[in-house]
């Protein structure tokens, strides 16, 4: 008979929930995507460096503002792993 040992696990299974945080860093991100998009593409109006370069900054500043424990790759959630 063979028999079974468990080895442990050197993460933990349990980690914690940031829900709140992805919904929030999603809003903040489809609120760029959408700034982004109508810099693009808006009739009549022609695409500057300088909108470009603003949209950019805001880009970065999103980054820099998201929370560490998402920034960082602590979270493995599949929303989590999506928005890296």
């Amino acid at each position: 008979m063979v028999s079974c040992r468990r080895v442990p696990l050197q993460l933990p299974c349990e980690q914690q929930s940031n829900e709140r945080s992805v919904y929030k860093c999603f809003c903040e991100l489809s609120e760029l995507v959408h700034q982004s998009l109508y810099l693009m593409y808006t009739p009549g109006k022609s695409l500057t460096a300088r909108g470009l370069l603003n949209t950019f900054t805001e880009y970065l500043s999103w980054y820099d503002t998201m929370p560490d424990v998402l920034r960082l790759g602590h979270n493995f959630s599949p929303a989590v792993l999506f928005a890296q």
